[in-house]
């Protein structure tokens, strides 16, 4: 065996131990902020993308993240908002992480809340992870 063919196998078996990972989005997609953004104010302005359905309307949550994985306060509910933006109506508190998420609605018909999905594959192990999207404030 020739030298370049045993480099060749170490590559090969690097790239499968390091593994690969992709991040996606379930449910209605984020326009600004993007995830782990700060924002520019304490009102922000939201941005997504339409749904497929032109008559679907859009929930919106937004919670403070707490302290403990996982943890959260709800801050801010908005319920029907029209279009594909929405500028927070009261202050949030400043140097705080958010989350929000967003789900379409038409009459009685309630969608899934979108999450950000992160997988991790690798030789012998494979990890995916859901969690909302965040941002933090000025």
């Amino acid at each position: 065996m020739n030298a370049n063919m045993g480099l060749a196998k170490w590559v090969l078996l690097a790239v499968l131990v390091a593994g690969s990972g992709c991040t996606s989005i379930r449910g209605v997609r984020p326009v600004y902020p993007a995830p782990d953004q700060t924002v520019s104010d304490l009102q922000p302005l939201l941005k997504w993308e339409a749904a497929e359905d032109p008559e679907a309307t859009y929930d919106l949550a937004i919670s403070m993240k707490g302290v403990k994985e996982g943890a959260s306060k709800r801050e801010y509910y908005r319920e029907g908002l029209a279009g594909t933006s929405h500028k927070v109506e009261t202050s949030l508190k400043p140097g705080t992480l958010y989350t929000w998420s967003l789900r379409t609605r038409k009459g009685d018909e309630v969608g899934d809340w979108n999450k950000q999905e992160s997988r991790i594959f690798l030789l012998l192990y494979y990890h995916s992870s859901k969690r909302p999207l965040t941002f933090r404030t000025p």
